[in-house]
């Protein structure tokens, strides 16, 4: 992140290009181990920082990482369950 992304929450914001990699590196794997894919995994990283920048608030004391990761998992769930009576017919009719 750059100093002058004033979109972005400062937890975000004021991370050194390092720590910021380091960061979506970690969120990357947690994003794979979730959706068992890479491109779905990267999805849910982007959609973890626009939920941050836009809804989103860090809990004191929370690590970042942790918050995100859990952010990630809650999108994951909430999609799974949104898909849930989409895959029920067909498991039924069997």
């Amino acid at each position: 992140m750059t100093t002058d992304d004033t979109d972005y929450p400062p937890e975000l914001r004021d991370l050194s290009p390092g720590e910021f990699r380091s960061l979506h590196a970690k969120l990357t794997l947690v994003g794979i181990a979730i959706t068992k894919s890479k491109p779905r995994g990267k999805e849910l990283v982007l959609e973890a920082y626009e939920r941050f920048r836009t809804s989103r608030t860090l809990p004191p004391g929370v690590p970042l990482v942790a918050f995100l990761a859990q952010v990630m998992r809650s999108i994951h769930s909430h999609r799974a369950e949104s898909k849930a009576p989409e895959r029920r017919p067909r498991c039924q009719s069997t």
